[in-house]
C-alpha cells in the first residue's frame, strides 16, 4: 500500500506507475486529473509549437508564411473559391497547404476538400479533363 501525494489516500501499489527505479508519488487517477489540467492551460502553446514543427518539416515555410499566403487568398480557396479557416478541425473549409507531390513546391491553399480531389486524382490533369468532359456530358 501506498499513499498518494496529491489525493492523500492511501491505495494498492497497483493504482502508481512503477517504472524500473521507483513507484510514482502519484496515483494514476491523479496523474491523469494532472496532465489534463496541463494540457487544457498549455494547448494553445503546444498546438502553435507543433504547426511550426509541421509547417517548417513537411513544406520549409513558417506559420507567419502560411498566414501571408492564406492572406494573398483572402482566405478564399484557389478552385472552389469558398471562405476557408486556419487552424481547428480538419474539416471541409479547413484551409491547407497545397504542393506538387514530385518538385515539393507550393501552389497555393486549398480547402480540404479540393485538396483531397485533387489527390483522388494524383494531379493527372487528363484524367481531371476527363472528369470534367464527363460532367459536361452528363448535364440535365
Amino acid at each position: 500500500m501506498k499513499i498518494c501525494n496529491t489525493c492523500n489516500v492511501e491505495k494498492d501499489e497497483t493504482d502508481f506507475y512503477i517504472s524500473n527505479t521507483y513507484i510514482n508519488h502519484h496515483c494514476k487517477k491523479c496523474n491523469s486529473e494532472k496532465s489534463k489540467a496541463w494540457y487544457e492551460k498549455n494547448k494553445d502553446v503546444k498546438l502553435v509549437s507543433s504547426l511550426k514543427w509541421h509547417y517548417k518539416d513537411k513544406y520549409g515555410i513558417t506559420i507567419e508564411q502560411r498566414q501571408e499566403l492564406f492572406d494573398k487568398q483572402n482566405g478564399k480557396c484557389a478552385i472552389c473559391s469558398c471562405e476557408m479557416h486556419l487552424d481547428g478541425n480538419l474539416n471541409a473549409t479547413q484551409a491547407v497547404i497545397d504542393h506538387c507531390h514530385s518538385s515539393g513546391k507550393i501552389r497555393g491553399m486549398l480547402c480540404n476538400l479540393c485538396n483531397q480531389g485533387l489527390g483522388h486524382f494524383k494531379d493527372n490533369t487528363e484524367a481531371i479533363e476527363r472528369a470534367i468532359q464527363y460532367l459536361k456530358e452528363k448535364q440535365n
